[in-house]
């Protein structure tokens, strides 16, 4: 069987799976998420959403969500550790 046969057979086998979790069609309606990546979010999760604690909480994990700058112990914004992003924004 050449790899691309068994990568095809292997998500085919993940979609399968992940089409029969409680959360599939909350899951597949998160842009960007597909069954793969989507079973992946399980994987990490547990395949429950009370890891995140709120809802804004997993907007905040996905990244669709904006939050503040993290702060210093001084209260001043916090910097860039990488000069190379700095420059780069």
């Amino acid at each position: 069987m050449a790899l691309d046969d068994e990568l095809d057979e292997t998500d085919a086998l993940i979609e399968r799976r992940f089409r029969d979790h409680p959360y599939v069609e909350i899951i597949l309606s998160m842009p960007g998420l597909g069954p793969v990546l989507g079973a992946e979010f399980i994987a990490h999760t547990g395949g429950g959403m009370n890891v995140f604690g709120s809802p804004d909480r997993l907007a905040g994990v996905a990244g669709l969500a904006w939050h503040p700058s993290p702060k210093t112990p001084d209260g001043s914004a916090a910097t860039c550790a990488d000069p190379a992003a700095t420059a780069a924004a």
